[in-house]
């Protein structure tokens, strides 16, 4: 990256709104935009009210905003201009940025450049973009503290007392002629001690990812049972057309809504049943598809049988509807009895949807993995090091097996926080970020 190499993109989404930030970054964002201010002095981290011309033409009325390198987002000078929110002023003073040397900016790389330039790990990086695309409260809650450095500072700690660990077999191995020494004790104690906190945080995948991407919830059962009427209910709108007539619904129907703090999304499936028409039976084959896939299954029934009390209640949450005399609903053998037409059971229904995702309180206060990549690279940790720990419970110690399997698991640690990651990993990371972050 050339220290000349200037980018510029819009910082807010293109249309019509009261305002938008366009952002500069480079160590020649200063020269490379102060034509269009005529060269007037700005001072570090203050607003300043500007008047934008070109060819002696005015632009528009702007703020402009200037963070002097090395304490800004990016490490870099950046420029922030704050217009009117048209699409016609935004692209007007994008291009003779750009006709100023300035280059449009690829897909977060502001993000990119902060990362390179030491202002953020990648753990950081990765949680601004989770901010952006989140639907949860409770995810941006997590997402905050992982980009404020509790994360990275949970991760640095284990990784710290790897480094020692370390250091402390390879001086055994320095001071004494034979491998094998009883520190038996010693490595038991201090990998116990390192696998704790890494255990809890491979353990909080699940849940971090549940409020994240949210969960798929899917309603099922055989054609007139009430599917397309508990839809409505649950996210309170006449979303899918209801009727007596059976076979009403064809195609799935979705909808999302938070339910404390998850994201949901709810669908609408065809009724299960045999059918010789073709719209209907690959209406059902989608439902069936959705069914496997989804994370929680309401499976409604208007009579109940053997199989019904068959059902696995572990992914399915089981409804007896049309129990029309209730004035509320009852739960036998775990089974849902509700009149869903009269808005009985429909509580019920979403405290079980809680229960079986299984949302605490606790889980908003402390610090979850969200990522892929980072459920792999811990999950990869822990099992290196929880087999070199059975290793050293059950066999004679050889310290240097000892040695080269935690460095091996350290690696994932440089890995995780960007010290050592390979380009092709950091380059998708940041590619799938939006224009201008």
């Amino acid at each position: 990256m050339s220290n000349r190499d200037t980018i510029v993109a819009p910082s807010t989404p293109y249309g019509e709104s009261g305002l938008a930030v366009i952002r500069v970054s480079g160590d020649d964002a200063l020269i490379n935009s102060s034509f269009l201010f005529n060269n007037k002095k700005l001072k570090n981290r203050y607003a300043h009210h500007c008047k934008l011309y070109s060819a002696g033409q005015l632009i528009d009325d702007v703020i402009i905003t200037f963070f002097k390198a090395p304490h800004s987002f990016t490490g870099e000078n950046i420029i922030e201009i704050s217009c009117h929110g048209s699409v016609a002023i935004v692209n007007k003073i994008i291009k003779l940025l750009i006709g100023a040397d300035c280059r449009l900016a690829e897909p977060g790389e502001f993000t990119k450049r902060a990362f390179l330039n030491g202002k953020i790990d990648l753990l950081q990086a990765e949680s601004i973009a989770s901010i952006i695309s989140s639907k949860s409260e409770v995810n941006i809650k997590n997402q905050q503290r992982i980009l404020s450095g509790e994360l990275s500072n949970i991760l640095i700690k284990i990784r710290n007392d790897l480094i020692n660990l370390i250091s402390f077999i390879e001086h055994q191995l320095d001071i004494n002629e034979e491998d094998e020494i009883d520190q038996t004790s010693k490595l038991i104690d201090v990998l116990t001690n390192i696998i704790s906190p890494l255990l809890k945080l491979k353990n909080s995948y699940n849940r971090g990812k549940m409020f994240e991407l949210g969960i798929k919830v899917a309603i099922t059962g055989k054609p007139n049972v009430g599917k397309s009427t508990l839809f409505n209910a649950l996210i309170n709108s006449d979303h899918a057309i209801t009727s007596n007539l059976p076979g009403t619904t064809r195609d799935i129907l979705s909808s999302d809504f938070v339910l404390q703090g998850v994201p949901i999304t709810l669908y609408d499936t065809a009724g299960i049943r045999e059918s010789e028409n073709i719209i209907e039976k690959r209406g059902v084959e989608k439902a069936l598809n959705l069914i496997k896939r989804s994370d929680i299954n309401i499976v409604i029934f208007d009579s109940l049988n053997g199989k019904a009390l068959n059902y696995d209640q572990k992914k399915n949450i089981l409804i007896l509807n049309k129990c029309d005399d209730l004035s509320k609903s009852v739960i036998k053998k775990g089974i849902i009895h509700s009149s869903i037409i009269n808005g009985v059971g429909i509580d019920t229904i979403l405290d079980m949807i809680i229960k079986k995702i299984n949302t605490t309180k606790s889980s908003s206060n402390s610090t979850f993995i969200s990522s892929f990549r980072q459920s792999e690279l811990i999950n990869n940790s822990y099992n290196i090091l929880s087999n070199t720990l059975n290793i050293i419970k059950t066999e004679m110690i050889d310290l240097e097996i000892v040695s080269f399997e935690l460095r091996e698991s350290l690696n994932d640690f440089d890995v995780l926080l960007g010290k050592t990651t390979p380009d092709d990993i950091i380059n998708n990371i940041f590619s799938k970020m939006c224009v201008g972050k």
